[in-house]
């Protein structure tokens, strides 16, 4: 079984360096991704309620040949 994380809010934080996303949400419900900054992508999977808002993505120029997308999704939110 799986834990399914509620009402869970990310907020305010730098995130720099991550290898393959900064914030992912899996299968939360209620998460809310607000005010971040970001050099790498905020991924949503099969949760619902998810609110992802206000937000600073930012890729280096110099960075490795990556997708050039801000948020990625899996499902439906």
């Amino acid at each position: 079984d799986y834990e399914e994380p509620i009402n869970v809010s990310i907020r305010n934080n730098h995130f720099v360096g991550n290898v393959s996303s900064s914030v992912t949400n899996f299968n939360g419900y209620g998460i809310l991704i607000e005010g971040n900054h970001s050099d790498n992508t905020i991924s949503y999977g099969y949760g619902t309620q998810t609110v992802i808002k206000g937000n600073i993505l930012r890729r280096p120029e110099d960075a490795a040949a990556a997708p050039r997308v801000g948020i990625t999704g899996l499902g439906v939110s």
